[in-house]
């Protein structure tokens, strides 16, 4: 049996200690010189620091974060990505009206109208009192050429929100477009487009609508309020020039290509 004296039985237990734990650093052991505070951490048995904890997203939060960068995939003009990121964010918070609404608008921007519906109708059943949800439904239907069904929209979207200004301008192209030119001047003019600007946007529905003749005479009558319109200026020119090729068409017996006139009266 071996007997320390006891100066050195602090010491020797100490050299014990460090043997059991691995310790290599006994040279700064000396006799009778051990701090007392290099015992009581030997003495103490090691913890750790709690590990930190993160509740999961829910799933409001992770629609969410998805329409955001949804939405910033489609200014980056990343269209695929944008479709994934919104329908991801519908499967995660089916309630969400305002994705299936934006994943609808982005389909109508790339010409898909027709996969749009089926988008808007979902967001119509979760959030049916949305003037601006009934404006873009409307103006969907135009697109289709389904022109009652975009005026009863475009109707309800200004009983929720009169002055809509959007909601106005695009009951005009239906109304431009069914014959009547006097009531779709009305409301292009309470969509806030001037005297000039409102006929200039009756000509362009008239050019699409192939009434060349009429579409002249509602440039000409913008011209006359304001001979500086670009817009009827342009417009006015493209439409001569379309004459001119169809008439050219005809005498050659060739097909006439369709109005490529972009009006700047969209939404």
């Amino acid at each position: 049996m071996i007997h320390c004296k006891p100066g050195y039985r602090v010491a020797a237990m100490a050299v014990v200690l460090a043997a059991f734990s691995g310790c290599q650093q006994l040279s700064m052991l000396r006799e009778g010189h051990l701090p007392w505070s290099t015992t009581a951490r030997l003495r103490q048995t090691p913890t750790q620091p709690p590990a930190e904890t993160c509740e999961p997203l829910r799933p409001e939060q992770k629609a969410e974060i998805q329409i955001a960068m949804a939405r910033s995939l489609e200014r980056q003009g990343r269209t695929d990505e944008a479709k994934k990121m919104y329908l991801e964010a519908v499967n995660a918070a089916p309630q969400r009206a305002d994705a299936y609404h934006l994943l609808a608008l982005l389909y109508d921007r790339n010409g898909e109208c027709q996969t749009a519906v089926e988008h808007y109708q979902q967001a119509l059943e979760l959030d049916g009192e949305n003037a601006d949800l009934h404006c873009d439904v409307g103006y969907n239907c135009y697109l289709r050429q389904q022109w009652q069904e975009a005026e009863t929209h475009l109707r309800r979207a200004l009983e929720l929100s009169p002055s809509l200004g959007r909601a106005h301008n695009n009951l005009g192209l239906v109304l431009a477009r069914t014959g009547r030119e006097g009531q779709a001047l009305e409301e292009f003019l309470r969509a806030g487009s001037g005297p000039a600007e409102a006929h200039a946007n009756l000509a362009y529905v008239l050019t699409l609508a192939d009434r060349w003749n009429e579409a002249q005479q509602a440039f000409q009558q913008a011209l006359a309020i304001n001979p500086n319109l670009k817009s009827a200026q342009e417009g006015l020119a493209r439409l001569q020039a379309l004459a001119a090729r169809r008439e050219t068409a005809v005498a050659g017996n060739a097909a006439t290509p369709p109005p490529a006139i972009a009006a700047d009266i969209r939404r």
